[in-house]
């Protein structure tokens, strides 16, 4: 339709019938309606630049254009004082919608979570499908439906208690994000009780299994030593270690310095870098790799190639298998066997706490247990007696 014949048509109308149009600043959906102050026709514009992607905002804007239609031929207006079109709810799949809240979810959040969300969100849509509910409203999604999905996590998937109440934050967090643009008056997950689980199991190397790994990484992937070295004595998160550059490590001060987007916490930290670990790094030329050279790249040395994302749990359980090692012995294991190492080692706990970069001392004060399971011997070779004065009631005999 010419802009001609539109304007025409409103003049009798007092609307022109809104279009979905796009160009280089993006897409929009356009109308006419008359002023009542005025009595001219107004050209009205949305924007529709705020959803990601094209197809969203196509999709979105094919509902808009529907909406308004019906509401104009009703004999609404933008100038009315009743609700505007826009803020009331469109008719929008499960699936479209929960498209949409993954293309939000993995531009704001930080690094494994989006991964997390992914994975979580392809289980819980396959399932929605088969059920016939991925084209249906999320309204549809009742509080039973809710249930029979977590269900199915426990009977179907055997989900342990942990991972049923992470299914269930992540399903309250979606239709959450469902009830706030009005796709759902309810939330299904909502009212879900979690489940009781333990607490989180520290699991750590003993001085023999130590010696295994390293037997181990010399004889089959020497140069895997360097990230485990890294995780061990720096205390380097695995999924850190691989948004690190050359220029983050600072030899001359034996420090690595960890800026905030690189971290799990979202905090900066510097772990430095123990006496011990010097010759391995410049074994693996660290000082002379370019600044921006990745310092885990893709073969576990610096390089120009990214590691991957399964590439270092991927030799690890190699290793655990050959070596017949339980599957709690993860590769988050060195990491926890270091700290407990540096408390060994006497480091005081407030210097441990930053180095792991925990943000609470009490969640560093968890692995003393590890560290010292018979007690500190300190305590037993130094402590003071009752008597506290040298020889008094030494020849006391106490019944």
């Amino acid at each position: 339709m010419s802009q001609k014949s539109r304007t025409g048509a409103a003049d009798v109308m007092g609307y022109a019938i809104p279009e979905l149009k796009s160009n280089k600043s993006g897409c929009y959906v356009d109308y006419y309606v008359r002023n009542p102050v005025t009595g001219k026709l107004q050209r009205m514009r949305i924007k529709l630049n705020r959803f990601k992607g094209q197809a969203a905002r196509l999709a979105y804007g094919r509902q808009l254009v529907e909406v308004l239609t019906v509401k104009l031929r009703e004999g609404w207006t933008p100038w009315q004082s009743v609700p505007d079109p826009m803020a009331e709810p469109l008719t929008v799949s499960l699936s479209h919608a929960f498209d949409q809240w993954q293309r939000i979810k993995a531009k704001h959040t930080r690094h494994s979570s989006p991964y997390s969300y992914s994975s979580m969100g392809a289980i819980f849509l396959k399932w929605a499908v088969l059920q016939g509910l991925g084209d249906k409203s999320p309204a549809e999604f009742t509080r039973s439906v809710a249930m029979r999905f977590m269900q199915y996590l426990s009977d179907t998937r055997s989900a342990s208690n942990r991972t049923w109440n992470n299914y269930r934050v992540f399903g309250a967090m979606f239709f959450g994000y469902c009830v706030q643009r009005d796709y759902t008056k309810t939330n299904p997950f909502k009212d879900i009780k979690a489940l009781r689980t333990q607490g989180k199991s520290r699991e750590y190397l003993t001085d023999g299994e130590r010696l295994e790994m390293m037997h181990w990484i010399l004889n089959n992937e020497p140069d895997f030593m360097l990230p485990c070295i890294l995780v061990f004595g720096s205390l380097i998160r695995p999924g850190e270690l691989r948004r690190l550059r050359i220029e983050h490590v600072d030899i001359a001060n034996q420090v690595i310095m960890l800026p905030a987007e690189t971290t799990k916490t979202g905090v900066e930290r510097t772990p430095a870098i123990p006496n011990w670990m010097m010759p391995y790094l410049y074994k693996a030329e660290i000082h002379r790799a370019p600044s921006r050279s990745w310092l885990i790249g893709s073969r576990f040395t610096p390089g120009d190639t990214p590691l991957a994302r399964n590439s270092l749990n991927r030799i690890w359980t190699k290793m655990r298998e050959e070596l017949r090692w339980p599957s709690s012995k993860q590769l988050y294991s060195l990491r926890d066997t270091g700290i407990i190492q540096l408390l060994r080692d006497g480091v005081d706990l407030l210097h441990v706490m930053q180095q792991a970069g925990h943000t609470e001392i009490s969640t560093t004060n968890k692995y003393l247990k590890h560290a010292f399971p018979n007690g500190p011997a300190e305590v037993r070779e130094k402590a003071t007696s009752l008597y506290v004065v040298k020889g008094l009631f030494a020849d006391a005999t106490i019944a």
